[in-house]
């Protein structure tokens, strides 16, 4: 904290997780009394996950009400899961338990702009920002005894960044009878594998999408408290990074979701109804 109109804040998260667990187990040894329901066959079985993130937030306003602001951060995860599917099915001496590693650096700055409007006929709210994540990791598949890995079954390191940007507006006008927005953003998404096993398997790609919105609420009176809204949006998500550089020539990276909804509400007192229709 700076002074009213100015604020600065810093925040740190660490996190540190241990379990044990059972895993699968064979029903008809417990059924026969060889195994007992809360025992288990692979006392390796379990995980771990160390985390620490810090972040920086920085917010300035302006004399008209406008403000911007801007935030940051930094994390570091490392995070170990132990499983056994088959126990002695495909390896009776070593046993068939593996270990999936993920170790992760991520840094990531988010930048805003806000500022009202108030005219003759009404008020609205500009907003309009960026940011960018960046996403460094290593993957892995080993096979284990307990939680020591003695092979190799697949390693990779991948990166993926993301930079967006995005503008929108609101508007209230009409005595607050119609409230209007819309908005348009844009993600662009940059993959990048190194296999550590098969060098053939990595790659480079680049995709990106728009995601527009809009909405509408009408009041047609204030003695009846009936209101009409329609919203529309679109998001994205995308493959993981060794799935998109992977993928046959053609085939999207990236995947997008529409969403639709119009209806009706009534409120009056502590009650209010509302009807709606979605389409996705």
């Amino acid at each position: 904290y700076l002074r009213p109109e100015r604020q600065l804040g810093v925040k740190y998260n660490l996190t540190r997780y241990r379990f044990q667990a059972s895993g699968q187990l064979p029903l008809d040894l417990i059924a026969t009394g060889q195994l007992d329901r809360f025992g288990f066959l692979d006392p390796g079985d379990g995980g771990r996950t160390t985390a620490g993130r810090t972040g920086l937030y920085y917010r300035q306003e302006g004399s008209a009400g406008q403000f911007w602001k801007l935030d940051g951060f930094v994390e570091r995860s490392l995070w170990d899961l132990y499983s056994n599917f088959t126990f002695f099915l495909n390896d009776p001496v070593r046993g068939d338990g593996i270990q999936q590693h993920d170790s992760r650096l991520r840094e990531g700055l988010n930048a805003q702009y806000v500022r009202p409007q108030v005219t003759s006929w009404g008020t609205g709210l500009l907003s309009a920002g960026g940011g960018y994540l960046d996403s460094q990791m290593n993957v892995g598949l080993y096979n284990r005894i307990l939680r020591d890995p003695f092979e190799t079954a697949a390693s990779a390191d991948a990166r993926v960044t993301n930079g967006s940007g995005y503008v929108q507006e609101s508007v209230n006008f009409w005595q607050g009878r119609i409230t209007a927005g819309g908005g348009v953003r844009y993600d662009a998404f940059r993959y990048r594998v190194r296999d550590r096993i098969d060098p053939s398997a990595g790659g480079t790609s680049l995709d990106g999408r728009w995601q527009p919105k809009a909405s509408v609420t009408f009041n047609p009176s204030r003695r009846m408290p009936v209101g009409f809204h329609f919203n529309y949006g679109r998001g994205v998500n995308s493959l993981d990074a060794r799935g998109v550089v992977q993928r046959e020539p053609g085939e999207p990276a990236i995947a997008t979701t529409d969403f639709v909804q119009s209806g009706i509400s009534w409120r009056t007192g502590r009650f209010s109804v509302m009807g709606d229709y979605f389409h996705i």
